[in-house]
């Protein structure tokens, strides 16, 4: 979320979300934000109509093992705000998040909060918040370097510092859209074991940000999905403006040179996905291939060779979370895909 000065006291809001294509919960219409000052009084609740969403668009040949298609929207409204002695946190808050998410503890129960905060010193310079250029592609290759411009545009030309921080949580599967969003503090996520907002991609696999020109770099050792946060804080000649956090998901697939050209000549349906119980298997022109099936730490959790066309696998006692198999004739890879167990 970021904010723009119209002069006057008025600006405009614009909050920014992402949604995975194949979601079944539709992006929020309307989209309601809820204003607060310094002592958490509060000011207003603000619905949004939905704008209408766009796909975004990627290079997954290298390591699509997800099938990835990202859809983007933008909510904007304007807001008068007078000046006063502190400041405004303008908040939005949605349960939940992705379950197929590897570094939190309870991805599912685990919602978030987007906020930004306008103060004393923003409001009585006119500033306008920075704001984040690109969105990081989705989808990265285990064990090889990815490097993304994280930078930030700021009209005003202000000083900008970049970190990796911790996004936040808010709302619950019981209440996942509240109004209004309840006052700060709004409490941080809470990672899986061995996992923190320095390494989000787990023990053994590195991220780096930038504190000068927000450059990112990423190593991942492990497959999954896993949530990462960015923050830039904004300073004008010392003062300090404010501070602006992103979170977004990383998912890691293999490296594999010519898989795409391999896809068109083999395929395999694999339904339902996402699945709560039982995987149905059916491949086209595969008989004899050896399948084997790992979870986000590399383990194997199931193999089999398949005879038929048609095979099926109970996923009852699979934990929740996200799934690789892979297809293979003797040492040759010739089919890969990914499956979400809820």
């Amino acid at each position: 979320m970021n904010y723009k000065s119209l002069g006057g006291d008025n600006y405009q809001i614009k909050l920014k979300l992402y949604r995975d294509c194949t979601s079944t919960t539709p992006f929020d219409d309307p989209a309601s934000i809820t204003i607060y000052d310094n002592n958490n009084v509060l000011i207003s609740t603000v619905s949004i109509g939905f704008p209408g969403a766009s796909s975004l668009n990627y290079d997954t040949t290298l390591c699509s093992v997800f099938g990835i298609c990202i859809e983007s929207c933008e909510y904007i409204t304007e807001l008068n705000l007078p000046s006063i002695a502190g400041y405004y946190i303008i908040a939005y808050q949605r349960c939940c998040r992705n379950a197929a998410i590897s570094n939190l503890a309870d991805p599912q129960n685990t919602g978030l909060t987007i906020i930004c905060m306008i103060n004393q010193f923003a409001m009585e310079n006119g500033n306008s918040s920075p704001e984040f250029i690109h969105y990081p592609a989705p989808n990265i290759c285990l064990n090889e370097i990815y490097a993304f411009d994280h930078s930030a545009i700021d009209t005003d030309d202000d000083s900008l510092i970049y970190y990796l921080c911790t996004p936040l949580s808010g709302a619950d599967a019981v209440n996942p859209q509240p109004v209004p969003a309840p006052p700060p503090p709004y409490a941080p996520i809470v990672f899986g074991a061995s996992y923190s907002y320095l390494q989000p991609l787990g023990p053994s696999s590195s991220i780096t940000i930038d504190s000068i020109d927000g450059s990112m770099q990423v190593s991942p050792a492990y497959l999954g999905s896993f949530l990462v946060g960015v923050c830039v804080e904004e300073y004008r000649g010392g003062n300090y403006l404010g501070s602006h956090l992103r979170d977004f998901e990383f998912m890691v697939g293999e490296y594999h040179v010519g898989v795409e050209a391999v896809n068109n000549k083999y395929h395999c349906s694999i339904f339902p996905n996402p699945t709560t119980s039982s995987l149905s298997i059916l491949c086209a022109g595969i008989s004899g291939v050896y399948l084997e099936c790992y979870d986000v730490y590399g383990q194997i959790v199931f193999t089999t060779t398949l005879h038929s066309k048609f095979y099926e696998v109970n996923t009852e006692q699979w934990q929740s979370g996200i799934y690789f198999l892979h297809f293979r004739n003797e040492d040759e890879l010739i089919y890969n895909t990914s499956v979400i167990v809820q």
